[in-house]
């Protein structure tokens, strides 16, 4: 997970998170990611949450870590 000024560089308000696989693979494989919104959901106001949408990036455009 990046702060949220990752999020803003890219382009969002909220969180930007990377997500890897945990066995060490490389290749393509299934997923299934969830996110607890729940403190953060009335942070922006007017219906935040049901504004809320997930973009998925090329990795490219994450900041070097």
């Amino acid at each position: 997970m990046f702060d949220n000024t990752v999020a803003r560089r890219l382009g969002g308000v909220g969180l930007a998170l990377q997500v890897t696989r945990a066995d060490g693979g490389t290749g393509v494989a299934a997923a299934q990611v969830t996110v607890d919104y729940s403190s953060f959901r009335h942070a922006g106001g007017g219906g935040f949450a049901s504004r809320l949408t997930l973009v998925e990036l090329p990795a490219c455009v994450l900041p070097c870590r």
